[in-house]
């Protein structure tokens, strides 16, 4: 499987938006118009200016969402609390030279509030089959961004990575694009069409296959959909194709079970 690695929303941009070469022969659904029940927009252009400016629409959406997840940011870690004693495991040579018997230091662990700027990824796979409904996109963004956003909230540096996998009998390829590093705000404004739009998939990446994969790898579609796994226990994968996001209560309910294994 060949991987595609973009390290920026910009790149992702510039690379869709580039002309197809002269002569091309191949798949060209990014551009096709009179699709706004499949893709949400009817052509290239309106994709790419909602990208671009924003989606008012899903930053509507995702606020009216937010006021259903139930996380107070209680979430704890260890943090070393300095304890003075006759003996321990190292000297304060400040208080022995005062003439303090307790002065032996070791640490204790307590609980804290603080999270230490601990960096959480969570992987966004938007990928997934044309018999998923455009509804169904809103819904797998507005859980992700309200998972960074509560994570954010209580302590959390969180990365955010788009990915799409893409099987076919001539050609295996992954798509992954940085949409948020862990030391960048979460603008939920700007990220609302890239995780919530079903043309982020089903316009900007259509584009990028057809520029990526040489035509004559190029089948009659764009391959099968292959859900991303987690690369390690900690890492938080959403993915379209999953079964909890039919409907709005399920997608709620998903979130807050997310959310509870940060939660003391």
């Amino acid at each position: 499987m060949k991987t595609f690695y973009y390290d920026s929303i910009n790149a992702f941009v510039s690379r869709a938006s580039q002309p197809l070469p002269e002569g091309y022969k191949g798949l060209k659904g990014s551009r096709e118009e009179g699709t706004r029940a499949f893709t949400g927009t009817d052509n290239f252009e309106e994709a790419r200016k909602l990208a671009t400016e924003g989606w008012s629409a899903g930053r509507k959406r995702l606020l009216e969402s937010q006021k259903e997840i139930n996380f107070a940011g209680s979430c704890k870690s260890l943090d070393p609390a300095p304890f003075f004693d006759v003996a321990g495991d190292e000297c304060d040579v400040a208080r022995f030279l005062e003439g303090e018997p307790e002065n032996m230091l070791e640490y204790h662990f307590d609980y804290t509030d603080k999270q230490a700027n601990k960096v959480q990824k969570i992987t966004l796979d938007i990928c997934a089959s044309g018999s998923v409904p455009s509804d169904v996109f809103p819904r797998v963004g507005a859980c992700m961004l309200m998972i960074a956003d509560a994570l954010e909230g209580a302590g959390y540096r969180v990365e955010i990575e788009v990915v799409q996998t893409s099987s076919g009998s001539k050609f295996d390829g992954q798509w992954k694009t940085l949409l948020k590093p862990a030391d960048q705000p979460l603008d939920l404004n700007s990220l609302a069409f890239w995780s919530m739009h079903p043309s982020a998939l089903r316009r900007f990446w259509f584009a990028l296959y057809e520029r990526d994969v040489p035509a004559s790898k190029q089948s009659s579609g764009y391959g099968s959909a292959t859900r991303m796994k987690a690369e390690s226990d900690d890492e938080i994968v959403i993915c379209v194709q999953d079964d909890h996001f039919c409907d709005d209560l399920t997608t709620l309910n998903h979130c807050n079970e997310v959310l509870a294994r940060f939660n003391d």
